[in-house]
């Protein structure tokens, strides 16, 4: 099975067209969107808002983060992990997220020995600079390498409650031969819910209300399971449901939609098809999946627009395809969900954003970083 994720695929390779999505029904008329460069990054993984704050804060894979201006303009390294960070295949620095009062930081690396560390960091700010802060440096979750060395996940964000959110995936690069999507002993292949609060000797603590807080044998850190490559997420800011993009092996991509305690089928099942076996007694399947056809290869999951300057878009989940750019919408209607296009995107995308209006990003590690625009 051929592994697959943004700097796996295509290291920066001239790819077709994008496809329109097979089946999809024709985008509204006031949906015509487009993306439009803002900036250009190098390798860019995503992007994230920090409270009261008008720049936005830009990921580079090989360990960079950078302010970037409302016009696009460069106002400087927030972070400096080069050196720390693996630059191998799937590797880098891979997620961030900001506390709820913008005074913290979180991000997701992949260290030389294929670790991945969730490490915080105080904002210091002096003038107009904004900088994480050296000296504040805490780990505050390490999980081991594994031989593999693939399916990390990467995606991270914090909620209105403090709590922190991280996705982790499988470990593995062959069809998670191993099991641990499915195994509540391990970290692996999960979403995972904690208060960044160190508490009995971790560098965090355990929500109460997580799912798996009193079942035995399992980690009480899970909220849902049986994922593969939980690259990128986001929760809704209406509604609280926690929106999934999981990468597939090697045939299907599918979205998830998660309130917790989940168990989404991998390895048994990619998608809603046998893989291993049947899918698990009371799985949950996807609520949107597609094939690898028209150039597709990879989820890149989104967001549910928020924002108003789009109002076609209003309460639509957003989400994109890595090699072909494509941004497709879903919209629910009688408990399903039917895809729309919303826009032809850019090869390469690596992440959809959101700014602290809600208006909507990608990027793209061909090193663009764009804004969803109406279109003429």
């Amino acid at each position: 099975m051929k592994r697959r994720l943004g700097f796996l695929l295509v290291l920066v390779c001239a790819l077709g067209a994008p496809m329109p999505l097979a089946g999809a029904a024709p985008a509204p008329p006031a949906a015509k969107l487009k993306l439009t460069r803002v900036a250009t990054r190098q390798q860019p993984t995503g992007l994230v808002p920090r409270a009261g704050d008008p720049n936005l804060y830009v990921m580079e894979r090989l360990g960079k983060v950078r302010a970037m201006r409302p016009d696009g303009s460069d106002a400087g390294v927030y972070l400096d992990l080069t050196g720390q960070v693996s630059t191998g295949a799937e590797e880098g620095l891979l997620g961030m997220a900001f506390s709820p009062d913008g005074t913290t930081s979180y991000v997701h690396y992949v260290d030389k020995a294929k670790a991945s560390h969730i490490v915080e960091h105080k904002v210091k700010v002096v003038g107009d600079t904004v900088t994480a802060d050296p000296a504040s440096r805490r780990e505050v979750l390490t999980i081991a390498g594994t031989k593999r060395g693939h399916h990390y996940g990467g995606w991270l964000d914090v909620t209105s409650d403090g709590m922190l959110w991280i996705a982790l995936g499988d470990g593995n690069g062959d069809g998670d031969k191993l099991g641990r999507a499915q195994d509540l002993s391990t970290l692996m292949g999960k979403i995972l819910r904690i208060d960044p609060k160190p508490a009995a000797g971790l560098g965090y603590s355990i929500p109460a209300g997580n799912p798996f807080v009193k079942r035995p044998g399992a980690r009480p850190e899970i909220w849902a399971y049986g994922l593969r490559n939980p690259w990128r997420a986001s929760i809704d800011r209406t509604t609280g449901a926690l929106w999934i993009g999981d990468v597939g092996e090697g045939h299907y991509e599918e979205v998830n939609r998660s309130t917790g305690g989940e168990n989404f089928g991998w390895p048994l099942v990619e998608a809603n098809h046998r893989l291993r076996g049947a899918a698990p007694a009371g799985s949950t399947p996807p609520v949107y999946e597609f094939p690898h056809a028209g150039g597709k290869c990879a989820v890149m999951g989104g967001y549910v627009y928020r924002g108003a300057a789009l109002p076609a878009l209003k309460g639509i989940y957003v989400f994109a395809d890595l090699c072909t750019g494509h941004l497709t919408g879903l919209v629910q209607a009688a408990g399903k969900f039917t895809p729309i296009e919303v826009s032809a995107g850019t090869p390469v995308v690596t992440s959809l954003g959101v700014d602290s209006a809600g208006e909507l990003y990608a990027t793209s590690l061909n090193g663009g970083v764009f804004k969803l625009v109406a279109g003429s």
